[in-house]
């Protein structure tokens, strides 16, 4: 039930088809560099889902099994799984795409009484998404990227 939840957006919405991965710039409070791990508060944007692999890999949040995709609203998909479940990694263009894509996909998962957790980045740069299988998972991301948390329940 949990993958059809992360499957619905994808296939509901795959005819608006995704392009290449965003040429951004890491910027905001992640930036900084100290000499530990800079603290992130959402605003970081991410060059590809790698990055972003990367940055909850750095937060001790293993995501494994990264696997892109096509057929998105956002620019660039990709999934892989974290403490064995599936979790949706979403690059956009722009902040106006991110925030116009998630209201998209979760009125698909309201209409369908399907479960989400979004982790959304902030601001004009946090141009980033993750859609967790459950509230720890969700929360554990929130706590690692900075980002809001938007859910079903």
């Amino acid at each position: 039930m949990r993958r059809a939840a992360l499957l619905a957006p994808a296939l509901l919405l795959a005819a608006c088809g995704g392009e290449a991965e965003p040429a951004v710039e890491t910027t905001g409070a992640a930036a900084a560099t100290t000499s530990e791990a800079p603290v992130l508060d959402g605003t970081q944007t991410y060059r590809t889902a790698q990055e972003l692999v990367d940055a909850m890999d750095a937060a001790e949040i293993p995501c494994t099994g990264l696997e892109s995709e096509n057929g998105s609203l956002a620019i660039a998909q990709a999934r892989c799984d974290v403490y064995g479940q599936e979790v949706v990694l979403q690059l956009w263009g722009s902040s106006a795409q991110r925030d116009n894509g998630v209201t998209q996909l979760t009125g698909v998962l309201d209409s369908a009484d399907i479960y989400y957790c979004y982790v959304v980045g902030r601001g004009a740069t946090g141009t980033w998404t993750v859609n967790a299988p459950n509230n720890p998972t969700c929360d554990r991301v929130e706590d690692a990227l900075g980002g809001d948390r938007l859910s079903s329940d």
